[in-house]
């Protein structure tokens, strides 16, 4: 117990001198109990030493230096600069994934780009292509409004085959389809639908829109003389006519044709041109959406085709006409081969080994063996190569019997690589960038570096704010602060951090709306904004909640002195803590969004030998 002098008419302190210095200096920092160096009694603006504490004590100045150089080294360095520029920009709301919506405004500005460079094929190739997007009602594409515009750019940039073979694209979508059941009843010996004794009239396209499509073709043909896939579209519309004599001979022409290209590389570089220029490199997920976009429709009019051959060849040699009708098969097999070797997508692939099977399907009339079914939704793979294998063999023998041996042969060879092909497929579709393993990673990683990031920036905010309070002469006093300025304070400070939140949702909406859907529906958002809103103030939460569990426990703590010195004392550390953690994981994303986009690449190039690829194997072609 301290001494005092005999005048002095005070209560003896039953605190020493050190544990009030000490107290004092807890104060400062922003931890403490409003106790006094009389009994507990409260401290008032008249104690002495009134003093404040350090704005910047040596450890606020090297959390202050680490984070201010993480974000800068972020932004600055090439390896992660576009992906720190790019959860500043989320942080905010805005897409900086570039995933269009079809919006006005986006359409409006894309509008404007284009607008500025009128002699540009490549520029009026792509937004042709983005502006049939529709509105952002989740409709996905208008294709007569996509067919339509690219039309007119066609018809401005006549040396474009690029151009003209999109554009036939679009229109086997929406106006030039073939409709040829007949086909399909013949080759499976079943009746045609019937309603009653009433039988069920086939749909027909448009005729003027089938013969434009036909003459567009023709001018592809002009322009690209050596490539199939043009003469072969143009087969296939004459099936929609009915007019087969004229498909047939326009199978021939593809059959005699150098090369297979769609053009598909060409368009996706299109659609990319014009999203780069407007909203900048996005990344990979935002190249993804677009390489998503890109449809095929005209596929299955092409099988349609081929079954409407396959079925007049049938038909020619059940009345003895074996060479007629071998010929006929020969022309649909050399340009399904071609198609299934060169297709630069895996389902072009795919697509033209099937219509290599329906070129060898039922010899003379004879019904195809049916393979065994062990289960109810259909062969499994290994039941489904027995049955192909035994009708393939068929062919073989019918073709040898007819004296077309070399072609027999060749359907032999070439069904060796289209088991090798099939086998590809199989074990590679689920593991290349589409098997979604990578891009599901760097969703993820995006989604928690931009969680970390609003965190970094709320509790600098925060531990801001405390700072500024601590150094007050009410707090630095030892006086408690009012509640009701402190409840309206938290109350402001957290409707601001929710609606940070939901901003901050968007655009993590928009990572998650790409990945899963490729669309941006803004539906999908706001699940994933009401999400975000609660994690982007878990650490101030989690640091809110200890600190109070703190002051419970310290009876002579006082709660709104304790929480506020808290978050003036951890703020920065835990701040520094996080932009580390973030900035590692900007990193790892930015690595991952490199080797992702050569993926990307070298899959548009040619997806069935980046697919055997990367599981150790050879494309067999």
């Amino acid at each position: 117990m301290l001494k005092h002098s005999s005048d002095e008419n005070i209560e003896p302190s039953t605190v020493s001198q050190d544990a009030v210095d000490r107290l004092r200096q807890l104060t400062d920092a922003g931890i403490g109990a409003d106790l006094s160096p009389s009994r507990g009694r409260k401290l008032d603006a008249s104690a002495a030493g009134q003093r404040r504490g350090k704005a910047m004590t040596p450890v606020k100045v090297v959390c202050s230096v680490i984070i201010a150089a993480s974000l800068a080294a972020a932004v600055t360095w090439p390896v992660t600069s576009s992906m720190a520029k790019s959860q500043l920009k989320m942080l905010a709301g805005i897409n900086s994934l570039a995933i269009f919506q079809g919006t006005g405004a986006e359409r409006s500005k894309e509008m404007a780009f284009v607008a500025q460079s009128p002699d540009d094929a490549t520029i009026q190739f792509g937004g042709a292509l983005r502006q049939s997007v529709s509105a952002a009602s989740g409709q996905g594409f208008d294709f007569k409004e996509r067919a339509e515009q690219l039309r007119t750019v066609a018809k401005k940039f006549t040396r474009h085959p690029e151009i003209l073979a999109a554009t036939l694209r679009a229109e086997s979508q929406a106006e030039v389809l073939v409709h040829r059941a007949d086909a399909s009843q013949f080759l499976e010996n079943r009746p045609a639908p019937k309603t009653g004794t009433v039988t069920v009239k086939q749909k027909v396209s448009d005729a003027a829109a089938v013969k434009r499509f036909i003459d567009q073709c023709l001018e592809g043909e002009r322009v690209d003389p050596d490539n199939a896939y043009f003469p072969l579209l143009r087969a296939m519309a004459y099936t929609e006519l009915r007019q087969d004599k004229d498909a047939f001979a326009a199978l021939h022409v593809a059959a005699s044709k150098k090369v297979w290209r769609e053009y598909i590389p060409e368009e996706f570089v299109a659609n990319r041109t014009v999203n780069r220029g407007i909203y900048g490199q996005a990344g990979l997920i935002s190249e993804m959406a677009i390489s998503a976009a890109i449809l095929f429709p005209h596929y299955s009019s092409l099988r349609e085709l081929s079954r409407v051959v396959a079925t007049e060849a049938i038909r020619m040699e059940m009345k003895g006409n074996y060479a007629a009708g071998l010929s006929l098969r020969r022309d649909l097999f050399v340009v399904s081969e071609k198609m299934r070797n060169e297709s630069t997508t895996l389902i072009g692939s795919l697509v033209g080994g099937a219509m290599l099977d329906t070129s060898r399907m039922r010899p003379a009339g004879v019904l195809p063996f049916k393979a065994k079914q062990s289960r109810n939704d259909g062969p499994t793979f290994e039941e489904a190569k027995v049955a192909r294998d035994i009708n393939r063999q068929r062919f073989v023998d019918f073709a040898k019997k007819h004296g077309e041996a070399a072609f027999a042969e060749r359907v032999v060879e070439s069904a060796r690589v289209g088991d090798l092909i099939r086998d590809i497929s199989r074990k590679g579709s689920d593991r290349g960038i589409y098997g979604m393993e990578s891009v599901t990673r760097l969703a993820i990683g995006q989604q928690t570096a931009l969680i970390l990031l609003a965190n970094v920036v709320w509790m600098l905010i925060l531990g801001a704010i405390a700072t500024a309070v601590v150094r007050t002469p009410r707090f630095v006093a030892g006086n408690r602060l009012a509640p009701g300025p402190f409840v309206a304070a938290v109350a402001g400070i957290g409707v601001a951090m929710l609606a940070s939140g939901a901003l901050t949702g968007i655009s993590l909406g928009y990572t998650v709306s790409a990945v899963t859907g490729m669309t941006g529906d803004v539906g999908s958002m706001v699940p994933m904004a009401a999400i975000s809103a609660g994690m982007v103030i878990a650490f101030p939460m989690l640091l809110t909640i200890i600190l109070a569990i703190w002051a419970a426990l310290n009876k002579r703590a006082s709660f709104t002195r304790t929480i506020t010195g808290g978050f003036a004392a951890a703020s920065l550390p835990a701040a520094t803590v996080m932009v580390l953690a973030w900035g590692a994981i900007v990193y790892y994303c930015a690595g991952l969004d490199t080797q992702g986009t050569a993926e990307l690449i070298e899959m548009l190039q040619h997806e069935g030998k980046y697919l055997a690829r990367i599981i150790g194997e050879k494309w067999p072609v």
